[in-house]
């Protein structure tokens, strides 16, 4: 029986003997997906070497790129609720700023002293 397989790749793994247990596996695909930018040329490689060995068995998953992707569309939102967390009264009828910004000016004061 012919199974699907998900590879998580770091830029640790060692090509050749990834590459040995690949072939050794009775697979459908094999889903190779790099978790960083360095992991993504290890996948490439051992992608090219799949696909030689056994037409069509490998294919690349986007993960860093789609990653980046889902980050960019969230950064305004995060910048949006970090603002409105600091304009809040959270401490003694005081936001944020205003809190650490006594702390901050308080500590100064005693380091000079």
């Amino acid at each position: 029986m012919s199974k699907n397989i998900l590879l998580v790749l770091s830029e640790k793994d060692n090509a050749p003997s990834l590459l040995r247990k690949i072939l050794q596996q009775n697979t459908n695909k094999v889903f190779l997906c790099p978790i960083d930018y360095r992991a993504s040329r290890l996948a490439e490689r051992l992608n090219k070497s799949i696909n030689e060995k056994k037409p069509g068995n490998a294919e690349l998953v986007d993960f860093v790129g789609k990653f980046n992707q889902e980050a960019y569309q969230l950064k305004g939102e995060y910048i949006n609720f970090i603002y409105d967390l600091g304009e809040k009264e959270l401490i003694n009828g005081k936001n944020l700023k205003e809190y650490f910004h006594k702390q901050y000016t308080r500590l100064k004061n005693k380091s000079l002293m």
